[in-house]
């Protein structure tokens, strides 16, 4: 996950956008599926930690954390990425 876009557009962050980012993703508005929202959510506590410095994991390990040991966690998790790189893409447009 080092050279991850989503890494990438959140280590250009402040600390106080990352606070302001994690507000923006907690609005439900952005999120049509529950259960989406929840993974994606999962995906940024696990990227942003408590002090709000970026954590690079594992990208296998981060899949089975959210996913489990299925044979779609990789897909899954690329999806949720792309997901958390659109909320990020649009939390920078409203800022």
């Amino acid at each position: 996950m080092n050279s991850s876009r989503l890494i990438q557009l959140l280590e250009d962050l402040s600390r106080k956008e990352l606070r302001e980012l994690q507000q923006f993703i907690h609005c439900e508005f952005f999120h049509s599926n529950r259960r989406q929202y929840e993974k994606v959510l999962q995906l940024f506590l696990s990227l942003i930690s408590p002090r709000f410095k970026i954590l690079k994991p594992d990208r296998r390990e981060l899949a089975v954390e959210l996913f489990g040991e299925s044979d779609d966690s990789d897909r899954n998790l690329s999806l949720h990425i792309s997901q958390a790189i659109d909320l990020v893409q649009k939390y920078m447009v409203q800022k």
